[in-house]
Parts: structure tokens; C-alpha cells; sequence
């Protein structure tokens, strides 16, 4: 919360800011759903190894949004999140799904259902 307050009252766009932190906090669940296992997990569904992130830039309407996409190795399908995919889908669908996380009390938790 406290980062949340800070990051409204000292930025210049908050919007692409906020909505790059809900990108960042679902897309390594996604990681983590894809793998079969939650990091240093050992399960034998496990399905690769978080392998760090790449950090494209996407420029929507809201602002330039710097991304932190997670990268797999090992695995036997590539990841693809599909949040990225919704990130770059439609600036007017990024639009409504910020606001429902907003009105319904954003969680790093719970970002995995909405996107």
C-alpha cells in the first residue's frame, strides 16, 4: 500500500506506472503455473526453470511501460503470459481491467485472474 501511495503522489503518469506493476506482479505466477511449481519447488509435473526476465518497453495510450516479461529454460513449451498478450491486445481493454483491479482492491496476489 505504502508503495502504491508513493507511487501516485510522485509520478507522472501513474496510470502506465500502475499498470506495469499489475504486468509485473502476474506475469511471474504465470512463470509458476507454467512450470508446474513455485520457485525452488521440486515436484515431478515440474516443467522447466525460471531462467530471469527480458524488459521490453510497450508504449500504449496510457504511457511507455517498461516490462519485466520471466524467461523459462528447460521447459517443453515455450512461455508466452498471456498478459503480455493482453498488454498489447487493446489499450481500451488495459483501460477496463486496471480500473476493475482498482475498484476491487489490487493484490500482487490476486492480478493471475483478472489478466
Amino acid at each position: 500500500v505504502c508503495e502504491l501511495l508513493t507511487m501516485l503522489t510522485n509520478t507522472e503518469n501513474v496510470l502506465s506506472d500502475l499498470l506495469a506493476n499489475v504486468f509485473n506482479a502476474a506475469m511471474p505466477r504465470e512463470r509458476d503455473h507454467h512450470r508446474h511449481g513455485e520457485p525452488r519447488e521440486r515436484t515431478d509435473k515440474r516443467n522447466g526453470y525460471a531462467n530471469g526476465f527480458k524488459h521490453p518497453t510497450l508504449k500504449t495510450r496510457l504511457g511507455t511501460i517498461q516490462l519485466s516479461v520471466p524467461q523459462v529454460r528447460g521447459s517443453d513449451m515455450p512461455l508466452r503470459p498471456v498478459t503480455l498478450d493482453a498488454a498489447m491486445a487493446s489499450d481500451k481493454a488495459l483501460a477496463i481491467a486496471l480500473t476493475e483491479l482498482i475498484l476491487e482492491g489490487f493484490a500482487p496476489g490476486s492480478a493471475y485472474g483478472y489478466l
